[in-house]
């Protein structure tokens, strides 16, 4: 039936299929193991999504319940600098302590006049201000300018003390 060399080839083509057998196994094995590494992976990865985005919504809330607070607190004093509300004066929107009460919900029909006449008082002030900081700029450059120094003139003091203190030793040792 059938001859030796037909044997050897049955065989051989036996051995190699029991080996491709066995490696295609061994590559299934493989190739489960590192799907589930990777499926425990992901598990975590999707763990780590999770809490990072419970972490990121919550601080969504809190940032906008403090826009929310925000926004009362300045519709609340939204007047600006140094405004009548209410009756009481606010400086950058929060009431002075010459305010009568921060708590005074009425408003005074004259408001909006005094809102205009507290920001021209207001630019005025600061007007003045910097009339007062530009001339005394100008004061002590044009001082500079002419030669006047406050350390020449102690300088020019003590040398004045000293030759003097001379004199005076001198017309007692006649």
């Amino acid at each position: 039936m059938l001859t030796e060399a037909t044997q050897a080839r049955l065989t051989t083509h036996t051995i190699l299929q029991d080996s491709l057998t066995d490696e295609l196994v061994g590559l299934a094995q493989q190739l489960k193991h590192h799907a589930r590494a990777y499926e425990g992976a992901l598990k975590v990865r999707d763990g780590l999504v999770d809490q990072a985005e419970n972490l990121v919504m919550g601080n969504v809330a809190r940032t906008q319940r403090a826009t929310t607070e925000a926004n009362k607190v300045h519709r609340k004093y939204d007047d600006g600098v140094f405004f009548w509300r209410g009756g009481y004066m606010t400086t950058f929107g929060m009431p002075t302590a010459t305010s009568p009460s921060p708590h005074t919900t009425h408003q005074n029909p004259q408001t909006p006049h005094r809102n205009k006449v507290n920001f021209c008082t207001t630019c005025l002030v600061l007007i003045l201000v910097g009339m007062m900081f530009a001339g005394m700029y100008m004061f002590i450059k044009v001082t500079s300018f002419a030669g006047f120094s406050a350390a020449k003139t102690r300088i020019r003091a003590a040398a004045r003390q000293a030759a003097q203190k001379q004199r005076q030793a001198g017309h007692v040792d006649l």
